[in-house]
């Protein structure tokens, strides 16, 4: 009985702490941002589509804690506010890695050159920039350099992993059904190399990603491409002092030096406090609105992660689901259009054909 007692306790314990801890997450307090104040952009954590609705979704049960990740729906709205509050005078990239895709870290290029039309300031700085955060930092108007940091400038590539002869060491075989040379994702498993058809998927692949990081840079560095080939192929950046000379950063400063470039940007004196605000902070601040005249509205379908049949979740496209929310668009006479988002690996042929059909069907109904 006792023991009884005990857990009942310490379970009502745990739900009171998670209420409290729900609450405090939910709570909207009210935002204030200082006159002369810069966002800051750490971007350090994977960035996914879209913020994710429910409160318990990134929940620590360990620490009460929420590790809510800001989404990359958000993250673009706030660099768009940002450009047009007043009491913003910059944004400050804060950068090491960023463990994003290329696609995620385009898009938010894409909006911090856009927010730079407003005429404000963007600063970078890094203790050491690998190549995807240099890449987004070269839309700044300065870009720092700890001394002793480098620049990861060394192109791209891709490996695989490969398991027949694993398998033919445990006596295991493969039933593989698949149509199409450039259908690789089961050559691990019946080859030891990558085919002919898989090498030159990859090196399309990895040719279109390259010349594209390449021209960014050297449209925002005024270099040219063939010297940050060089540098690529022969690893020509080793230290600092490389990077400088190849004008690939502006200057060598330890945080607290560009910390001082700062306050002369914003005209602040040197013993005073600078106004950074986070973007998950300056978020919850409310924007200009934008009013939108008439009726016609355009749906935006996200569709997020592994292909599978049933309901899915945030992480994953479930095709009753997915075929739902585009039949409801489908069914509203408001809907002139419908952009269908989609960032996902593949998955099962069912479920993506039952997806198909609706798409289709949506096509049929009203051609664009």
């Amino acid at each position: 009985m006792a023991g009884y007692l005990l857990l009942s306790l310490i379970m009502f314990i745990i739900f009171i702490s998670m209420m409290v801890s729900l609450a405090s997450f939910s709570k909207k307090t009210a935002v204030e941002v200082k006159q002369n104040s810069v966002l800051t952009l750490k971007l350090d954590q994977a960035i996914p589509d879209r913020t994710s609705e429910n409160p318990l979704g990134d929940m620590d049960f360990f620490s009460m804690k929420s590790n809510k990740v800001m989404g990359l729906d958000h993250l673009l709205k706030t660099i768009d506010n940002a450009a047009n509050n007043d009491k913003i005078k910059g944004i400050f990239l804060d950068l090491t890695d960023i463990p994003s895709g290329m696609a995620t870290i385009e898009e938010v290029r894409n909006a911090l050159l856009q927010f730079k039309k407003s005429g404000k300031f963007i600063i970078s700085y890094s203790d050491d920039y690998t190549q995807r955060a240099y890449y987004l930092a070269t839309v700044a108007d300065k870009v720092y350099l700890n001394p002793q940091g480098c620049v990861g400038i060394k192109g791209l590539a891709a490996e695989l992993m490969f398991f027949k002869g694993t398998l033919e060491k445990l006596d295991i075989q493969t039933q593989i059904i698949r149509h199409g040379k450039f259908k690789s994702a089961v050559e691990p498993y019946i080859l030891d190399k990558m085919s002919q058809a898989n090498r030159e998927q990859y090196q399309k692949l990895l040719d279109v990603l390259w010349q594209q990081m390449v021209d960014g840079i050297a449209t925002q560095r005024k270099i040219a491409t063939e010297d940050l080939n060089l540098m690529a192929d022969s690893l020509k950046i080793q230290l600092g002092e490389d990077a400088v000379k190849n004008k690939l950063v502006d200057k060598l400063l330890y945080r607290d030096e560009v910390l001082t470039e700062l306050r002369a940007k914003l005209g602040v004196n040197e013993k005073d406090d600078i106004n950074f605000i986070s973007a998950a902070k300056f978020f919850k601040v409310k924007g200009k609105e934008k009013i939108s005249i008439g009726k016609k509205k355009i749906a935006l379908v996200y569709a997020i992660g592994q292909i599978g049949v049933g309901e899915g979740d945030e992480r994953e496209i479930g095709s009753d689901k997915l075929s739902e929310s585009i039949r409801l668009a489908r069914n509203d006479s408001s809907v002139k259009a419908i952009v269908l988002r989609i960032n996902s690996p593949g998955g099962s042929a069912l479920a993506s054909e039952v997806i198909w059909r609706e798409v289709v069907w949506r096509k049929k109904l009203n051609p664009w």
